[in-house]
């Protein structure tokens, strides 16, 4: 255990103390000044100086609040006074021109210096340059929130302003999902380069079709989406068109014009579906159809057609099963030769026997098995 003789050489108030303080106050990486009761300025380090952008010299004396405010502001000591009552300081984020020309966002907190009895003799104000945090959120913000390639909106801020806005808003909603036609095609042939840039050209003429309460975002790949309020199908129709007019619209790529049509899908809200998932699942079916009945095309949702495509899940499902458990059977149907009446050869006819469902004719199930 340590003896008291080891402590003999502890500091003293004020006289040990200074030197340290003085050597914090010149090379701490904040920016301090210290105020008078009377709101004016009676010392400052370098970097207050160089934050603020003004002369050392020509700070000292002169009201804190000149170098905060872009005029003088009368209730500056009153608010501050009123803050420390309330919180125990006084805060505040400014924006500041550098030497060097960039503007600097700098967070300014103000704490009381406190006599022993209690009372106030001080005020220090600390400052704090938050540029960089600033700059990282932002661009963080950037990444989560938007898509690199377009720079639109991307699939995670759709979903979550989608999300908010059928929370917050009663009115039906359209919700277009818009897949390019054989974009595949154009990018194995041209290249990736090539790619690229048509999809930022579509991004470019999406967004000039939108209305200003629209949301336009690129969902991935080649897929955008948008959501959009309108009076009437009439009014969407008449929407959904003038996309599919300014998609096919010729493009050069690579010195050559190339055509590119679009598929369109839309679901309302609440029509359709109430929640996300099922607005989601609805409007990528009718895209679905849109592209199997042609492409460059439009096509609402409808329920009957998701029966539809349940149902051909479940024959796509049962067809697995049938070929691992042997469930189909070959029928041969003789073909009679009418000059002798006599078996030339035979028709081999396929048939599926389902556990449930009975005999199965290939009508039902070679398309998909094709």
């Amino acid at each position: 255990m340590k003896n008291s003789s080891e402590f003999e050489n502890k500091f003293t108030p004020t006289e040990d103390l200074a030197p340290i303080v003085q050597t914090i106050f010149e090379n701490t990486i904040n920016g301090i000044a210290i105020i008078e009761k009377n709101g004016c300025i009676s010392l400052a380090n370098e970097l207050f100086k160089q934050m603020i952008g003004h002369n050392l010299h020509d700070s000292i004396n002169q009201p804190f609040e000149k170098f905060i405010y872009a005029r003088q502001n009368k209730q500056f000591l009153t608010r501050l006074i009123n803050s420390i009552r309330a919180k125990g300081y006084w805060i505040k984020e400014i924006a500041k021109m550098q030497e060097d020309g960039e503007i600097h966002i700098i967070l300014v907190k103000i704490k009381p210096l406190i006599n022993a009895d209690g009372t106030i003799y001080r005020y220090i104000a600390i400052l704090t340059d938050i540029t960089a945090k600033r700059f990282s959120k932002k661009i963080l913000k950037n990444i989560i929130h938007f898509d690199n390639l377009t720079r639109l909106p991307n699939r995670f801020f759709f979903l979550k302003k989608l999300k908010q806005t059928i929370k917050n808003n009663p009115q039906p909603l359209f919700i277009i999902l818009i897949d390019l036609d054989q974009f595949k095609d154009i990018n194995d042939a041209l290249g990736h380069h090539a790619g690229d840039r048509l999809l930022r050209i579509m991004a470019e003429r999406l967004s000039g079709c939108i209305k200003t309460n629209d949301i336009l975002a690129r969902m991935g790949g080649d897929e955008f989406a948008i959501v959009t309020q309108q009076p009437n199908r009439d009014a969407l129709n008449q929407y959904a068109q003038r996309i599919l007019n300014a998609i096919k619209k010729p493009c050069i790529l690579c010195k050559q014009p190339i055509y590119i049509t679009a598929s369109l899908g839309v679901s309302i809200y609440p029509n359709d579906a109430l929640s996300l998932v099922n607005l989601l699942k609805n409007v990528e079916q009718a895209m679905y159809i849109a592209k199997k009945t042609g492409r460059n095309r439009f096509h609402y949702y409808n329920p009957a057609t998701q029966a539809d495509a349940m149902s051909r899940m479940r024959l796509y499902s049962d067809l697995h099963q049938a070929i691992n458990e042997e469930q189909f059977e070959v029928f041969y149907q003789p073909i009679i030769d009418l000059s002798n009446n006599r078996t030339c050869k035979a028709e081999a006819l396929i048939r599926g026997r389902h556990p449930k469902r009975g005999i199965i004719v290939p009508s039902t199930f070679i398309s998909l098995a094709e």
